[in-house]
């Protein structure tokens, strides 16, 4: 490639023999006409060509070239025909100098303009390009760049000029921007292009982009680097999660400290009482009981915030469960509860057991709002959420049920991160300000791919509102069954590994009047199972531990033990089921599913409906 300065220079000289050559000619018609054919008419339209050209290549020097034919036409009339009037080419002359002048300071105006353009494109702050679209819009080239744009993305100007933008951008399909361009090229419409991550083997960065199309049909793009704004905003998001964090843990070492103590405290009271046989232990050891069960409930809350308990889903209707939650919840209070529920609200896909947790929570944060009494207002919906609404929920049909309360409400500072996890405005050191509630309500509903929010107003009340995902199957027919009676007979194989657990189960269900079998792993549990089948004295449930530290557990043993017996009764027990296989229990040869610890109506609840 030629060098840029010899380049210009060859363009330059070509421009000068132009203008001589068309000069030297206008000179040489005029002479003609006025010596040879002793006339004064001639084609002076000719003469504005060189002049134009001059006044647009060089400003200043096109007055010289309209001054030199001015010149030459009024001294050839005078020297060869000054018989004839002369009037006609000092108008001609006139023109010529009026021409050349406006067209120079039009181009000083444009040029002044295009320096204005050039500063600004220079000095923008922002990533400016300019394409132009080939091959009818399937590609775009470089035309321009300023320096901006060349810090953003690393390139230089002269390097990518006339390149194609697929090749100095290769990702730029992968985030949708040259599907932008093609739109606003053929559309005209400018187009703004939402912040998004671009990576290649160059760049890494955030990047906001606006495109528009020129009058020329050329396409400016103008972007904004985001990363290092991104970047503070992560770091933000960290803190506060690190301080959520810091709060989660102080809060859950103060409640379990405070249930295991009260616990203790009453288990050695009972003790006392026992040993001195001053009264019946039972009291004691039914309040133990309770703390107990309230230190499981706030474990649970913990394995759904934080290992996203998967639900167990089945098809119900919302409405029975909004009535009985709230009825429960608003038991013995000073709160009425009024419900807005159409009959023909559409089924949905839910674990009633979460969902409940769901409407507890909320409806008990209602009732706390209004310690002078007052109505809960609970209402619910069928809708369509259109793409677009604004809302993080996929296009489609949802069931939205709202609780709406009188109360104090929420101050708007504190709106942004109710649902974080022990943030409460409720008095601490009590059941009531755990802060764990509305953090579990948010975990339960993003898990059942729903969307849950609040608005709230102070001295007005609150209302949270619930999207739930409609489901396209039919919901259950109610009706009901009488109750299975309860046996207590048979006999009962306990796998697992921790021997405190197999032990608390043996005490439940010989109190429940089983015989009880025990194996520490899968590998145990199949050879016990075999043998007594063998022998004609097969075991009537099996009760497997889903995770085991060593050896198999309950989703390998299950296999095995269906090869051996198709028609045996499984029971899985975990403490946390955030694995799918409790989410399909029957799919992988379970008959039924209990969380641990598990108390005696549960177990006796389970056992009843299998043997």
């Amino acid at each position: 490639m030629a060098p840029m300065g010899f380049t210009k220079d060859i363009r330059a000289s070509w421009k000068l023999f132009i203008v001589i050559t068309l000069t030297a000619i206008a000179v040489i018609a005029t002479l003609y006409y006025h010596a040879v054919l002793k006339t004064s008419v001639i084609f002076s339209h000719f003469f504005y060509i060189p002049i134009v050209i001059a006044s647009v290549w060089w400003m200043g020097k096109g007055v010289f070239v309209a001054l030199l034919l001015s010149v030459t036409l009024l001294l050839s009339h005078v020297v060869f025909i000054p018989a004839e009037p002369i009037m006609n080419d000092i108008v001609r002359c006139f023109f010529f100098l009026l021409i050349s002048v406006v067209l120079i300071n039009l181009k000083k105006a444009l040029m002044k303009s295009e320096i204005r353009f050039r500063e600004l494109f220079n000095k923008m702050g922002n990533g400016v390009a300019v394409f132009e679209a080939r091959d009818n819009g399937n590609d775009f080239f470089f035309k321009d760049i300023n320096p901006a744009g060349e810090h953003i993305s690393k390139v230089k100007q002269e390097e990518i000029v006339e390149r194609s933008v697929q090749e100095i951008f290769p990702g730029i399909k992968d985030i949708g921007l040259f599907d932008v361009f093609q739109r606003v090229w053929k559309s005209g419409v400018a187009e703004h292009h939402p912040a998004a991550f671009y990576t290649d083997n160059r760049i890494s960065q955030w990047l906001e982009t606006k495109v528009y199309k020129l009058p020329s049909g050329e396409i400016v793009a103008i972007y904004e680097d985001l990363t290092e704004r991104k970047r503070a905003e992560e770091g933000l998001i960290r803190v506060r999660k690190l301080e959520s964090l810091r709060m989660f843990a102080d809060r859950i070492a103060h409640d379990f400290n405070n249930l295991l103590s009260a616990m203790l405290l009453n288990i050695f009271d009972a003790k006392l009482s026992y040993a001195e046989e001053k009264c019946d232990p039972a009291e004691k050891l039914e309040k133990a009981e309770k703390i107990g069960l309230q230190a499981k409930e706030l474990a649970h809350r913990l394995f759904t915030f934080a290992k996203g308990e998967e639900p167990i889903r089945k098809v119900g209707f919302i409405s029975q469960l909004l009535r009985d939650s709230a009825a429960q919840s608003l038991s013995g209070s000073n709160v009425n509860c009024e419900f807005v529920l159409p009959d023909d609200l559409w089924p949905v896909e839910m674990d009633d057991v979460q969902i409940c947790q769901v409407i507890h929570n909320i409806v008990d944060n209602a009732r706390e709002a209004m310690p002078e009494g007052g109505t809960v207002t609970i209402q619910a919906e069928n809708v369509n959420v259109a793409a677009g609404n604004g809302l993080p929920l996929k296009e489609g049909k949802y069931v939205k049920w709202s609780v709406r309360d009188h109360g104090i409400g929420i101050p708007q500072k504190d709106l942004f991160q109710i649902f974080d996890p022990y943030f409460t405005t409720k008095p601490k050191g009590s059941a009531r300000g755990r802060g764990l509630g509305l953090t579990t309500c948010y975990a339960i509903i993003k898990k059942h791919d729903g969307f849950i929010t609040v608005e709230s107003e102070p001295g007005a009340g609150s209302a949270f509102f619930v999207y739930l995902p409609a489901s396209p199957l039919e919901g259950p027919v109610i009706h009901t069954e009488m109750e299975k009676s309860f046996a207590g007979r048979g006999k009962i194989l306990v796998m697992d590994d921790e021997e405190a657990v197999r032990n608390a189960t043996g005490i439940v269900l010989h109190y429940l009047g089983y015989e009880v079998e025990f194996a520490r792993d899968g590998s145990e549990a199949i050879t016990l199972y075999k043998e007594a089948k063998d022998k004609g004295q097969p075991f009537s449930v099996v009760i497997l531990d889903l995770n085991v530290t060593v050896g198999k557990g309950a989703k390998e043993t299950i296999q095995e033990l269906l090869q051996i017996d198709q028609q045996v009764k499984a029971v899985l027990t975990t403490g946390y089921t955030d694995d799918p296989v409790v989410s399909e229990i029957s799919k992988y040869g379970f008959s039924a599913a209990v969380d641990v610890p598990y108390d005696l109506e549960k177990m006796k609840e389970i056992l009843s409906g299998l043997i």
